[in-house]
């Protein structure tokens, strides 16, 4: 399970950032939760198990910073896994991409379509002082944000002249452009989605 929050009470104030004291445990885990939606991972330290589909003997990793291949298994027909043996059937060094070793397992990939299963470690063993203090500016900033404006805004009168938005919403906890921006300078952010099984 990846770590509560990036950042502590005691680290904002560090920053220099007021968080209400009542609240200021609620908007690190909201600002945590807006940055790790934006990255696509959880950024620290989890093991995540995905079935995925091999190409030209090769199974490419969805997730940055993987740390650790745990298992590698073949999905039969049948929805069972066969399990595959590092070293012989497959290896990993570092990277994303999981090489697929034995001829069994090649000829395994063509007969049932090569999904694959395999559990693997990702993820920062602790966060970087750059997303802290980012984590407390979105808190800081999520803070002083009227609850009315988290809606954004959907209509406005210029004049004789109006426009409205109608079911057009900014999202509650999303992050501007500029902490979009700091957040690819601090960790990697992963564009492509896959769902965890």
């Amino acid at each position: 399970m990846p770590l509560d929050t990036f950042a502590t009470a005691v680290d904002a104030s560090a920053y220099g950032y007021a968080l209400p004291a009542s609240a200021a445990a609620g908007l690190l885990s909201r600002a945590t939760q807006a940055l790790r939606d934006e990255a696509g991972y959880p950024i620290t330290t989890t093991t995540s198990t995905l079935q995925l589909q091999a190409g030209d003997s090769r199974l490419k990793l969805p997730t940055p910073l993987i740390s650790a291949v745990s298992a590698l298994s073949l999905v039969n027909i049948d929805s069972t896994v066969t399990a595959l043996t590092a070293g012989t059937d497959w290896q990993w060094r570092t990277g994303q991409v999981i090489c697929l070793l034995d001829d069994g397992v090649l000829l395994a990939e063509d007969r049932y379509g090569g999904l694959f299963q395999v559990t693997y470690t990702h993820g920062l063993a602790a966060a970087p002082p750059a997303l802290i203090r980012l984590t407390c500016a979105v808190a800081a900033r999520l803070a002083a944000t009227p609850v009315t404006a988290l809606t954004g805004i959907t209509s406005e009168t210029t004049g004789s002249v109006s426009w409205s938005a109608a079911g057009s919403r900014a999202p509650v906890d999303g992050l501007t452009e500029s902490e979009c921006r700091q957040l690819t300078r601090a960790v990697p952010v992963r564009r492509a989605w896959q769902v965890p099984l």
